[in-house]
């Protein structure tokens, strides 16, 4: 049977309703009156009795809305919201980092298939953590991590605007274990086998330029002359990743070239 509780310092109602395997369930109604309440509560214990379809959970679940605050339930679909929300990222984020974001939304919405188009509320943590599983067998852990970064961020977005009311559920899957890196410094007959074969052209100084300065390839390429101070023997420039400004020595090695 139906029933209401409060908790203290609260102001809403807390639902209790039994669901078709007999599982007691409570759940805030998000209200502050007992009529309405009431009623949420009701129509939440007849349609999980009845073992409604996700559709028809969703259509009972707008009517309510509609009732109480005279408009339908607002349900983009998860293909929609994250159209919506790159758009607004391709606003306040960076070009270097947008391209990630967009590879990583692209992959999820491509990933769960049919199921994009469904109600973005309707999401699971399994759903997602499978989507994670199979990037991780596509390419590495590392990639898998960095792409649940993103989809959390999304997600969590989405919990902020009222469309999952029951938190983020990317927040709630575990995080592949970091692989460890393989990767170490150049030694120094590596480093006189790698300027031999450049000989004196432009790869030496691209090669002179990231071991003296420590840059970003792309930021290496992109400097001009206008960033290079002879005078005061330092190179300034503004990193595209960060948008960190940078005033950085020039060495004897590097001045030389």
């Amino acid at each position: 049977m139906a029933s209401l509780r409060r908790l203290p310092g609260s102001r809403y109602f807390i639902g209790c309703f039994t669901d078709h395997t007999g599982k007691r369930i409570q759940r805030s109604t998000k209200s502050t009156s007992r009529q309405a309440a009431m009623k949420i509560v009701m129509e939440w214990e007849g349609v999980t009795r009845a073992h409604a379809t996700s559709a028809q959970f969703q259509r009972v679940l707008s009517a309510m809305h509609a009732s109480l605050h005279g408009a339908p339930l607002a349900a983009p679909t998860r293909r929609t919201y994250a159209a919506q929300w790159f758009e607004h990222k391709a606003r306040t984020t960076r070009e270097v980092s947008l391209r990630n974001y967009k590879v990583a939304v692209n992959d999820f919405v491509e990933a769960v298939g049919d199921a994009a188009d469904k109600p973005i509320h309707f999401i699971t943590t399994g759903t997602i953590t499978a989507w994670q599983n199979a990037s991780a067998d596509r390419a590495s852990n590392r990639t898998a991590l960095n792409k649940l970064k993103i989809v959390r961020t999304l997600f969590q977005s989405a919990w902020r605007e009222g469309h999952l009311p029951d938190g983020n559920p990317a927040a709630k899957v575990e995080a592949l274990k970091k692989e460890e890196s393989t990767r170490r410094p150049f030694t120094l007959p590596e480093l006189k086998r790698v300027l031999k074969a450049c000989g004196g052209g432009p790869w030496r100084g691209m090669v002179l330029l990231g071991l003296y300065t420590g840059q970003r390839l792309k930021d290496l390429a992109s400097l001009t002359w206008r960033a290079v101070n002879l005078e005061e023997n330092e190179i300034n420039l503004t990193t595209s990743k960060t948008g960190r400004a940078q005033s950085i020595p020039i060495a004897p090695p590097l001045r030389a070239f």
